[in-house]
C-alpha cells in the first residue's frame, strides 16, 4: 500500500516523508521476519497455517519489491549494462554464449537424420499429391454439370449464415453468462483499460519530474537565502547561549562544564537550567538532599550478603514468570510513531484541502523550516566544536592561576623491530584501468551479463497440503520470498543497507532445473548488480598457480568466505506450484497471440502426470510445444492436454532416491539439527509425565481382572 501511494504520490515532499516511512515498515519486517525463523529454526518459515486461520488474501503475505528501488538505479544499471556489453562487442562474444548447450557428435548426426527423413518425407507426399490430382481428373465425367438456379444458390447462403449467426449468438450468450459469474476474463476490456491507465501514469511520471526538478531549485534558493540573511544571527545565538551556561556553571560549582559529543547530540543534550550547587565531595555524600541517605548501623558479613542474596533471587525468580518468547528490542517503531504523529501534525489537514493535482505544488513555508533546521543543526555543530577548544584553553588557563600542574600524555617510545600496523595490500594492477580490468574478467567468462528475468516471472504457490512424514523441503514461494527479504531489500537503497541486518553470505542448494540461476538473475537485475561466476567448472585452468589465484581474487575485490552464514533448501514443485506454472505460463503464451485456451486443456490432468518434474522442466515442455508453427494453428485448430505429453516423455524427473538423499542432507545442517533437537526435548519432556494416583489405581485393577479371566479360561 505504501509502495503504490509513493509511486504515485507527485507532491515532492511529501514523497519524501512517505519514503523514510516506507523504509521504516520495510526494516520493521524484516525484524519480525528474523524473530519467526529464529522461533521455526527455517530461513524459509512456512506461514500456511496462519494465513488459513486469519482472513488474508495470499497473494499479500511477505514483503513485496519496492517499485523505486529499481526506477532510482535504473540510469546506473543501464550505463553499467552499456559498458559490459560494449567489452562483449569489442571481444566479439555474445552476452550469453557460455549458456548455449554444447551439442555432442551423436545428437548433431541424430537432428541431421531427422531433418533429411522429414525433407524426403515432404517431396514424397507431395509426388504422391500431383498422382492422385491426375488420376481424379481422369475420372470425371466429360458432360459438364447443370448449373443451379438463382432460388437454390440464395437459399444455401441463407442457411450457412442463418447457422452461424445462430451458433455466434449462443456463443457470445454463453460467454456472458459465465463472465457474469466469475468463471471467465474479459481479455478486450483489460486491453482497454491498461491502455488508458498507462497513459495517465506516463503523464504523472512527467509532473513529477517537473515538480521534482522545481523543488531542488526552491531548495537551492532557500538554502542561499537563510545562509547570507540568517547565518551570523544563528552563530551568535548559539555562542551567547553556550557562554552564559559556561558563566553560570562556572558560579554554581566552580568548575567548567564539558560538552558532549556530536554523537550523543552536542550542546543540545545539555540541561541549561540545571546548575549542581559548589559543595565539597564529602557533604554532597553525607548530604541526604542529594538522593544518599547516611550509613546507619554495623557492617554485614560476606556469608549473611550472600544467603540474603539467595534469598532474594529465590523470591525474584517466583515472583517473574519465565517469558517463553523474547523479541528482540526494535530500532524502528519509535521512527513509525514518530512518523504517524508527524503527519498528523503537518499533513493531514493538507490533504483534506488537496482536490486536483495542481495542489501537488511544493509548500513554500514548510521548505522554510525545514532548511532553517537543516542549517541550524550546521552551524550548531560548528558553534560546539569551536566552543570546546574554547573550554580546553580556559582550563589551562584555569589551572595554570590555581597553580596546577596538567597531568602529561606518556609518550612511549616503540622499538624499531616491532610494528604494530598491517601490512597494506600491494595493488596487483596500478596502471590498469576499470575498463581493461572488465575486458579480462569478460574474456574469461567470469563477468557475464544477467539475463532478463524479473522477480514476477518466477512463479510459485504456498504448500497447502503438509507431507505425512513431516520431512519436506519449503515451496518455491517460500524459498523465493525469504530470498528476496534476505538478499534484495537489505540492498535496496542507502537506508536499507545501514539499518538492515547484514547477511554476509547465501547458499542456495536444491536439484536441477528447479529455479536457482533464475533466482540470482532476478537478483542482479532488480538490484542492478554485476554477475561474477566464479563457480568451479568456469575457473578451471583460467588462473594457474598461486600467483594467478592472488590476480583473481585481487581482481574480484573480495575473499570468498569458506563458510555460508544462511542455507536456502529448494524441492520440486508441487501439485499447487505445478498448477500455477500450467496456468500461467500458457495464459501468458496464448495473451501474446491473443487466443484463449479451451477446454480442451486439462490443467489438473496435467498438474497430476508431472509429479516429480522441476519447474524448469515444466516450462520448457510448455516453450517447445507452444512453437510457432503451433501458435499459427490456434485459430481453426485449439490446443489440447495430449499435445504435451510427447515433450514431457523426452525429459527426465527428479527421482525419489535423489530427493530423499536432498532431504537427508538438508537436514544435517546447524539449523535443523537444533530443531531436531528441541523436537527430542519435547518427546522426552512427554514421557516423563506422572500419572495421578487414581489412574494407578484403575490400571492395576484392570490389570487384575484380566488375570483372573485368563485363570478361569484355563
Amino acid at each position: 500500500m505504501l509502495d503504490s501511494v509513493y509511486t504515485h504520490l507527485c507532491q515532492p515532499q511529501k514523497r519524501l516523508f512517505v519514503k523514510k516511512v516506507l523504509d521504516s515498515v520495510i526494516l520493521r519486517g524484516l525484524e519480525l521476519r528474523n524473530e519467526i525463523c529464529a522461533l521455526s529454526f527455517t530461513e524459509a518459515p512456512n506461514l500456511d497455517e496462519i494465513v488459513f486461520q486469519k482472513p488474508y488474501d495470499i497473494s499479500n503475505v511477505g514483503l513485496p519489491i519496492p517499485k523505486h528501488f529499481r526506477l532510482e538505479r535504473e540510469e546506473r544499471h543501464l550505463g553499467i549494462l552499456i559498458m559490459i556489453q560494449g567489452v562483449f562487442d569489442k571481444i566479439g562474444r555474445t552476452s550469453h554464449q557460455d549458456d548455449l548447450c554444447l551439442m555432442s557428435l551423436e545428437e548433431a548426426v541424430k537432428l541431421i537424420q531427422v531433418h533429411e527423413r522429414a525433407r524426403q518425407g515432404r517431396v514424397r507426399a507431395q509426388l504422391m499429391l500431383q498422382i492422385r490430382r491426375k488420376a481424379e481428373k481422369s475420372l470425371k465425367p466429360s458432360s459438364v454439370a447443370k448449373q443451379t438456379s438463382e432460388e437454390k444458390a440464395a437459399l444455401r447462403i441463407q442457411a450457412v449464415w442463418r447457422s452461424f449467426k445462430v451458433r455466434k449468438f449462443v456463443k457470445d450468450l454463453r460467454d456472458s453468462e459465465m463472465i457474469f459469474l466469475g468463471m471467465k476474463r474479459i481479455e478486450d476490456y483489460d486491453l482497454i483499460w491498461t491502455g488508458k491507465a498507462e497513459k495517465i501514469l506516463v503523464e504523472r511520471d512527467s509532473l513529477k519530474k517537473g515538480e521534482a526538478v522545481r523543488f531542488q531549485e526552491a531548495s537551492a534558493l532557500t538554502y542561499e537565502k537563510i545562509i547570507n540573511y540568517e547565518e551570523q544571527k544563528m552563530k551568535e545565538y548559539y555562542e551567547d547561549r553556550l557562554r552564559n551556561y559556561f558563566l553560570k556553571y562556572f558560579k554554581a560549582t566552580g568548575k567548567l562544564p564539558d560538552i558532549p559529543k556530536d554523537e550523543d547530540g552536542g550542546s543540545e543534550a545539555i540541561d541549561f537550567n540545571y546548575f549542581p550547587r559548589h559543595e565539597d565531595d564529602s557533604k554532597q555524600r553525607k548530604s541526604p538532599l542529594y538522593g544518599t541517605v547516611p550509613k546507619v548501623g554495623k557492617k554485614r558479613s560476606k556469608k549473611s550478603k550472600k544467603k540474603s542474596g539467595k534469598t532474594e533471587d529465590k523470591a525474584s525468580v517466583k515472583e517473574v514468570p519465565k517469558k517463553l518468547l523474547q523479541f528482540q528490542p526494535s530500532r524502528t517503531l519509535g521512527d513509525i510513531n514518530a512518523s504517524a504523529q508527524r503527519y498528523k501534525e503537518q499533513w493531514l489537514e493538507k490533504d483534506l484541502r488537496q482536490k486536483s493535482l495542481e495542489d501537488s505544488k511544493y509548500d513554500e513555508m514548510l521548505l522554510i523550516e525545514e532548511k532553517r533546521k537543516e542549517i541550524m543543526e550546521d552551524i550548531r555543530r560548528a558553534v560546539d566544536s569551536k566552543m570546546r577548544k574554547q573550554l580546553d584553553i580556559l582550563r589551562a588557563a584555569l589551572e595554570r592561576d590555581l597553580g596546577k600542574k596538567r597531568p602529561r600524555k606518556v609518550v612511549r617510545l616503540r622499538r624499531g623491530g616491532r610494528k604494530s600496523k598491517k601490512k597494506r595490500e600491494k595493488d596487483l594492477t596500478p596502471d590498469r584501468t576499470l575498463e581493461s580490468l572488465v575486458e579480462e574478467l569478460a574474456t574469461y567468462g567470469i563477468i557475464r551479463p544477467p539475463k532478463n528475468i524479473e522477480m514476477a516471472d518466477l512463479i510459485g504457490e504456498m504448500k497447502f497440503v503438509p507431507t505425512k512424514n513431516g520431512k519436506s523441503l519449503p515451496s518455491f514461494r517460500d524459498v523465493k520470498q525469504a530470498f528476496i527479504e534476505m538478499c534484495l531489500l537489505p540492498l535496496g537503497s542507502k537506508e536499507m543497507r545501514l539499518n538492515a541486518p547484514f547477511l554476509r553470505s547465501l547458499l542456495i542448494a536444491g536439484p536441477r532445473s528447479c529455479g536457482k540461476a533464475s533466482l540470482v538473475h532476478a537478483l542482479c537485475n532488480e538490484v542492478g548488480a554485476v554477475l561474477f561466476d566464479i563457480s568451479p567448472q568456469n575457473l578451471t585452468g583460467k588462473y594457474p598457480g598461486k600467483a594467478g589465484l592472488a590476480m583473481l581474487f585481487h581482481l574480484l575485490l573480495k575473499a570468498l568466505f569458506a563458510m555460508f552464514q544462511k542455507c536456502l533448501h529448494m524441492g520440486i514443485a508441487n501439485y499447487s506450484h505445478r498448477y500455477k506454472i500450467w496456468t500461467e505460463q500458457i495464459r501468458q503464451i496464448l495473451t501474446r497471440e491473443r487466443c484463449i485456451a479451451g477446454p480442451e486443456v486439462d490443467i489438473t490432468a496435467l498438474a497430476r502426470i508431472t509429479d516429480g518434474y522441476s519447474s524448469g522442466s515444466i516450462v520448457r515442455c510448455i516453450s517447445q510445444t507452444l512453437s510457432e508453427r503451433r501458435l499459427s494453428k490456434l485459430p481453426y485448430q485449439p490446443i489440447k492436454a495430449a499435445e504435451f505429453i510427447p515433450e514431457l516423455s523426452k525429459l527426465e524427473p527428479v527421482y525419489k532416491e535423489e530427493m530423499e538423499s536432498f532431504i537427508s542432507w538438508s537436514q544435517k545442517t546447524p539449523l535443523a539439527k537444533k530443531a531436531q533437537r528441541l523436537a527430542k526435548t519435547e518427546e522426552e519432556k512427554n514421557k516423563e509425565v506422572v500419572l495421578p494416583a487414581e489412574h494407578k489405581l484403575k490400571n492395576n485393577k484392570q490389570k487384575k481382572k484380566s488375570k483372573n479371566q485368563i485363570k478361569k479360561r484355563l
